[in-house]
């Protein structure tokens, strides 16, 4: 059943990240479908309220993307927890950090902190429940 677990540690960062981007889209889609006619300039809403619902929605899906990166795969894997915890932080700092270093655009480094915010945090509960266990 071992082989198993690592199936499933090694698949669902990859469908937490399909439902997340599904999610995020509804989410944008729903927004877009709140704004009034006379604040639609080229197709873009420019009510106040909706720049703050994006970014929400932004950060919001980055936290449950870099969650399933780094806690999941951990928590369901059989061994190696701490290894594979770090691996999923690295992976997303690498993701956002090369999505900031391509676009240039000073809004993502933000994103780097949410990254590494909820990466560590993930990181350390991973750490914190794995030493109660006699294969973490």
């Amino acid at each position: 059943m071992g082989w198993l677990r690592w199936g499933f540690a090694a698949v669902s960062p990859a469908l937490i990240a399909v439902a997340v981007y599904f999610g995020a889209s509804i989410a944008f889609n729903g927004s877009n479908n709140q704004c009034d006619t006379v604040f639609l300039v080229a197709g873009k809403c420019t009510e106040p309220w909706h720049t703050t619902a994006v970014d929400f929605i932004i950060y919001l899906s980055v936290a449950f993307v870099v969650t399933g990166l780094v806690l999941v795969p951990a928590l369901i894997a059989p061994r190696f927890k701490k290894v594979i915890s770090i691996l999923g932080l690295l992976i997303s700092l690498f993701i956002t950090g090369g999505a900031f270093i391509a676009s240039g655009w000073p809004d993502l480094l933000t994103l780097i902190y949410v990254t590494l915010f909820i990466g560590l945090c993930g990181v350390c509960f991973v750490w914190k429940i794995a030493g109660r266990i006699d294969n973490g």
